[in-house]
């Protein structure tokens, strides 16, 4: 690989693996890149348990920086010397290239600029930590810059090249790219929200859209919880009422969405009666009347929603 600001070369081509494979890092990323067309992307991008919070992000933004390689390559004869001769994010916002080894700032045109920091960023992430080793104190801020500057190759993309984007229908393909980008920035705050403001309002959009699926899914999976529960209570017709160990699993799943989604909260807090709850609201007893008003009512919550949702689109 050769790279030079001047003369903007780049070979991408035949690299090696940025990261040697037996150690966390590599693994960690090869299981996201395993899970990331069927998972929310929100979710995928948490600290797991017992997981180092700098090998967690080194290994996400090692799949970020593949995504923005792939973003590239997605522009390569859409984005050209001739028609983007500076590395812009809308009219008003360019951008310049320095590094360590090129301190004085220069203006590149968009294909020179994303190819250099594409070399940039491969060796900055090739020279990551081995298994064991410290992480130098200013990683994170290192990870930050790349990130940074990864943006403005989504923000060129998004605000120059919109039209042949979705003529060639990958679209889809770098909303993903950047959903999975501005989950990681926001999880970990590696990204100011300043030096994201050229895409501020697919920002928004993209957030609000999330947090209503996110939302919509909660719901549904505490309609599940209780439909499961009202058919092992159809099963004690004696009682009508779940045995001990059915009432505390259920007891334990609702109580899990209710600090996770404020709609199911509200609706197990209308419909279970007082005397069913302890002194801190906890649940204590449900029977088939209450799981029956409970299941109606999360249903209502749900198609209130998805009508609502609909009508936004």
């Amino acid at each position: 690989m050769a790279a030079t600001v001047a003369g903007c070369t780049a070979i991408f081509d035949g690299r090696a693996s940025l990261i040697p494979k037996h150690t966390g890092i590599h693994k960690l990323h090869l299981e996201f890149k395993a899970s990331i067309g069927t998972q929310e992307v929100v979710q995928s991008v948490k600290l797991p348990p017992g997981v180092d919070k700098n090998v967690w992000i080194a290994s996400q933004v090692l799949g970020i920086f593949e995504e923005v390689s792939q973003i590239v390559s997605l522009l390569d004869g859409i984005c050209t010397e001739e028609c983007c001769p500076h590395m812009n994010a809308g009219k008003d916002v360019v951008y310049s290239w320095a590094d360590e080894k090129n301190p004085q700032a220069v203006q590149l045109s968009a294909p020179c600029y994303m190819r250099t920091l594409l070399d940039y960023a491969y060796e900055q992430l090739s020279n990551l930590p081995g298994e064991d080793e410290p992480f130098p104190t200013d990683f994170k801020g290192k990870m930050g810059t790349l990130l940074k500057r990864f943006f403005r190759v989504y923000a060129h993309a998004y605000l120059s090249h919109a039209a042949p984007i979705k003529l060639y229908e990958a679209e889809a393909h770098l909303n993903l790219r950047f959903k999975h980008f501005l989950a990681l920035v926001t999880e970990f705050k590696l990204v100011a929200k300043r030096d994201m403001g050229p895409l501020a309002e697919l920002i928004g959009n993209f957030q609000m859209n999330s947090n209503r699926a996110g939302e919509e899914s909660f719901i549904a999976e505490a309609v599940v919880i209780v439909e499961r529960a009202i058919h092992a209570a159809s099963r004690a017709p004696e009682t009508g009422k779940l045995d001990e160990a059915a009432t505390h699993e259920l007891v334990a799943q609702l109580a899990h969405l209710e600090r996770s989604s404020t709609t199911v909260a509200a609706t197990v807090a209308r419909v279970i009666p007082r005397n069913c709850r302890t002194t801190d609201g906890g649940l204590v007893c449900i029977c088939m009347e209450d799981l029956q008003a409970l299941l109606a009512g999360l249903q209502a919550s749900f198609t209130g929603r998805a009508s609502v949702a609909a009508l936004c689109q």
